[in-house]
């Protein structure tokens, strides 16, 4: 879809509420919408996180166009709007993937998790208003093999939890990661099980 809307963020702009629409115009006749396609970018799959340090939408997605993972930003609290995306991984991402992405306040940096040729990867990133574009923390994998569903949750507290799905059984399986705070790197914990009980191959 060349005009997908990755969210709609009327509620948190100026002068507007979530169903009127009177908010500030981030792109031209669209109200408050987070409109990627209209940019140019032919989008897939796109999970969005709001960063409340910069009062930005951070949003990860697939580029169909060229096969690529990006992310981009785009400010809610001003007229800036859209900034321009960015490639997180120069690879053909895996076909209706699960991208994920969340938010530590304490660190403040966004954490993502994206799949291509059934590896798992996470790495952290955080937007540079020196250079308009996004620092990126080191890639790290997290589970090297064919993979169901995959999630990843912050706790506020410099530290994320990775959520997987192993394909071939129902469990999910977990490991922590420690942020660094100069770089954005993660440390990897040890793989820990979630659960024992069968969850119908359904993920969560």
């Amino acid at each position: 879809n060349n005009n997908v809307w990755a969210s709609d963020w009327r509620a948190k702009t100026n002068g507007g509420s979530g169903s009127d629409g009177s908010g500030l115009n981030l792109y031209p006749n669209k109200y408050t919408r987070y409109d990627i396609g209209g940019n140019g970018y032919e989008t897939g799959n796109n999970k969005t996180i709001y960063d409340p340090d910069t009062q930005q939408v951070l949003t990860i997605y697939e580029d169909n166009d060229d096969w690529t993972t990006r992310v981009s930003a785009c400010d809610v609290m001003s007229s800036t709007g859209f900034k321009t995306s960015q490639e997180v991984k120069n690879d053909n991402p895996d076909s209706y993937t699960r991208l994920c992405i969340d938010y530590d306040t304490v660190t403040n940096r966004a954490v993502i998790m994206y799949r291509c040729n059934s590896v798992v990867y996470a790495r952290t990133l955080t937007w540079n208003s020196s250079n308009n574009n996004f620092d990126l923390g080191t890639e790290v994998t997290i589970y090297d093999g064919t993979c169901g569903s995959f999630a990843v949750k912050c706790v506020d507290a410099g530290v994320v939890a990775l959520m997987y799905k192993y394909h071939d059984v129902d469990d999910f399986a977990c490991k922590i990661g420690t942020l660094n705070t100069s770089n954005g790197n993660i440390s990897l914990g040890a793989e820990s099980q979630l659960s024992e009980d069968n969850n119908n191959g359904s993920g969560g």
